[in-house]
């Protein structure tokens, strides 16, 4: 039970803090090093291991890679953010574009992936405007998080949920959606009060 909760607190550490001096570990590495440890050490089965990964889960993240690297390489993703960005004219409108085209586009897809394609668009559009970037990008990650929490598959957590739950999808945007929009209302009106006149 002690050696399980070390690696268990092991792998945690190498999750949330993806960059530790001298050590090169990422995320998944450090999950699967700590799945690695768990059947070194005895605690939990070969088969037991394999039978805890949920192989639905993994085949939609990976349908949803597949499409998103489609849809990048139309420029799908360029052109939606392109064009958004277009539209504001000021630097509160650009605020409140970042926040809602960041939160319907990661509804619509995994949230990590729209984050790495919005941010060198957006880094851009604030350097051609002369205003700084933080408050934008602020807005960007916390919005990625808040869009996603409206469907099954906006993020792997979510995808978990449904998998594992059965709950329709459009059950789950219909009882997550309202939290999400509400949520992005809160966040455009913390982030104008903080950052006023940027």
């Amino acid at each position: 039970m002690i050696t399980a909760a070390i690696i268990l607190i092991v792998a945690y550490i190498g999750i949330a803090f993806t960059r530790l001096p001298h050590i090169n570990i990422d995320r998944p590495l450090a999950a699967l090093l700590g799945a690695v440890l768990m059947v070194i050490f005895g605690i939990l089965t070969f088969e037991e291991a394999i039978n805890a990964i949920n192989f639905s889960t993994i085949a939609l993240l990976l349908g949803m890679m597949i499409l998103i690297a489609a849809l990048k390489t139309t420029g799908f993703f360029d052109l939606l953010a392109t064009k958004s960005l277009a539209i504001a004219t000021t630097p509160r409108r650009l605020l409140i574009l970042v926040v809602a085209a960041t939160a319907v586009a990661s509804a619509c897809f995994v949230n990590d992936a729209v984050v790495l394609l919005f941010t060198p668009i957006i880094l851009q559009d604030c350097r051609i405007r002369k205003i700084n970037p933080v408050p934008y990008l602020i807005a960007e990650a916390m919005a990625s998080n808040i869009g996603s929490t409206a469907s099954i598959i906006g993020n792997p957590q979510n995808m978990l949920i449904g998998t594992a739950s059965g709950i329709p999808f459009a059950r789950f945007f219909l009882y997550l959606a309202p939290v999400s929009l509400v949520s992005a209302i809160v966040l455009i009106l913390i982030l104008l009060r903080f950052h006023p006149g940027r």
